[in-house]
């Protein structure tokens, strides 16, 4: 599949470094951030910790779809919004080390349980 004439749009807080194919590209963050709402329900103790169940609620800060646009997020925005189908996510990760240096690509997610 080869994509052509779209606009990345980088809704992490962070910049998205690919690194593929002896090439680097960086898709700047946007400034713009789409993110989930989070509840935590205490549920009791482990250990004597405080245990919680959190609760994906809904998520802000993605726009509308918009023809050629593919939004670039989370995994977790992602999951929050799975009838989209223009979400890409940031691929594997390349490490040095402890430290993400980038990603292989971008990767189009898809639910295993059902689309695998």
């Amino acid at each position: 599949m080869i994509l052509k004439d779209f606009d990345l749009v980088n809704l992490c807080p962070h910049d998205v470094k690919i690194i593929a194919d002896g090439q680097e590209v960086v898709i700047p963050a946007t400034g713009e951030i789409a993110r989930c709402n989070t509840r935590y329900i205490r549920t009791g103790e482990v250990n004597g910790i405080p245990l919680y169940r959190m609760l994906y609620a809904g998520t802000y800060g993605l726009p509308e779809q918009k023809g050629n646009t593919f939004y670039i997020t989370s995994q977790w925005v992602w999951k929050n919004n799975k009838s989209r189908d223009d979400i890409l996510v940031p691929a594997e990760k390349i490490k040095d080390g402890k430290y993400i240096e980038g990603v292989t690509g971008l990767a189009i997610p898809v639910d295993a349980g059902k689309d695998w």
